[in-house]
């Protein structure tokens, strides 16, 4: 196995943006999650005191119906950090809690299913996956104190079989004793019986305290390239860890685009961290940088959105094979370059928590929570 690095003195520096951010809906408890149907309607994932609520609004920001989960204030701890994905296909919208269930919502009407799925540890395959930080393929037990916390959650549908539905989930596995153990996992669903398969396919080794607790967002566009981010060991500093993206292929038969038969590290291995992630229809990827920003931003700010295009086949411009190709139409925000910086933070001293990203069909508008200032953010495409 080779291992895709790039060992470099000097890392890739982002082209900054300064778009004017619009507040979408504000007053909102600790948005969190949110998604975009084929209407244009938002949904929003935020707290109350006592509840999770899923707030949908029409895309203007006004308000169209309300859902609330949980049971009281002990019980809705569960649905936070829930995030969500859009099937247009079969117009639901799903929701995955840290926890591993999976609520279906219909945006007609905000009605949820009866039917929560769950998702079985004995389903995960753990015998073959791809560990980032040193190219080899492991195996990854389950004990009894085992934990599996849930992240962020992509749908896919290959063009040539677009009713073989595919989830890509983001989790980390907890047990006593030893580091969090981040991994990338491929589910297929039997929405009828409710049968789940998985099959881990992405680890590190390489333990990130940055991330300790917090999701970890990914994003497949339209070509079937994902993109996550993961820890690595320094290429510039082995004693210490940098979280970075990571693209992969969802594909697992032939037609594996030459550049990732093999997960790679993007931009130089440069730090890059998300809390979520989103795609537009030309494939570029969208990420929110949480609390901890990255060094793609100068200077570091924390809630930035990092912008990742790609080229006419949806690979990210961050891989090295790709130095000169020409960004996919349109360009992201204008941005030209393999890497891009969109700060919301003004100034460094500014704390700026975003959690979730999500780009409209309608019209390639970016909408953003900022999960400590209580608003939702919209940026409009040029």
């Amino acid at each position: 196995m080779i291992l895709i690095l790039f060992q470099h003195d000097e890392f890739l520096k982002a082209q900054e943006v300064q778009p004017q951010w619009m507040i979408f809906k504000s007053g909102m408890a600790l948005p969190d999650g949110t998604a975009i149907d084929s209407q244009g309607r938002v949904l929003v994932h935020s707290e109350t005191l006592r509840t999770t609520e899923v707030i949908q609004c029409d895309a203007h920001g006004a308000f169209l119906a309300q859902v609330t989960f949980g049971d009281g204030v002990f019980d809705k701890t569960r649905f936070i950090g829930s995030r969500f994905s859009y099937d247009p296909i079969l117009n639901l919208i799903f929701m995955l809690t840290p926890e591993g269930e999976l609520f279906q919502i219909h945006p007609d009407g905000l009605q949820v299913s009866q039917d929560v799925l769950s998702i079985p540890l004995e389903a995960i395959n753990t015998n073959r996956v791809y560990d980032m930080n040193t190219g080899q393929i492991v195996s990854i037990g389950f004990s009894l104190d085992t934990l599996i916390r849930y992240g962020d959650l992509a749908l896919f549908r290959p063009k040539t079989l677009p009713e073989q539905l595919k989830w890509i989930v983001t989790g980390t596995v907890e047990r006593l004793s030893e580091p969090p153990l981040p991994f990338v996992m491929e589910m297929t669903i039997d929405l009828l019986s409710g049968t789940i398969t998985a099959h881990m396919v992405l680890t590190s080794s390489a333990a990130s305290f940055a991330m300790d607790g917090q999701t970890r967002g990914v994003a497949v566009n339209t070509h079937g390239i994902g993109l996550t981010t993961l820890p690595i060991t320094d290429p510039s500093n082995p004693g210490e860890t940098r979280e970075v993206a990571v693209a992969f292929s969802v594909y697992t038969a032939p037609g594996i685009p030459a550049q990732l038969l093999q997960p790679a590290v993007l931009h130089n291995a440069l730090d890059i961290t998300s809390d979520g992630m989103a795609s537009d229809e030309a494939g570029h990827f969208y990420a929110a940088s949480g609390d901890q920003g990255s060094s793609a931003c100068e200077p570091n700010r924390s809630g930035a959105l990092i912008v990742m295009p790609v080229d006419a086949n949806g690979l990210p411009l961050g891989l090295a094979t790709l130095a000169d190709a020409v960004p996919a139409e349109p360009a992201p925000l204008g941005i030209v370059d393999p890497l891009g910086c969109v700060p919301i933070a003004m100034t460094t001293d500014d704390i700026v928590s975003t959690r979730e990203v999500a780009v409209s069909p309608i019209d390639q508008s970016v909408i953003i929570t900022v999960n400590n200032q209580d608003a939702v953010l919209i940026l409009f495409q040029p």
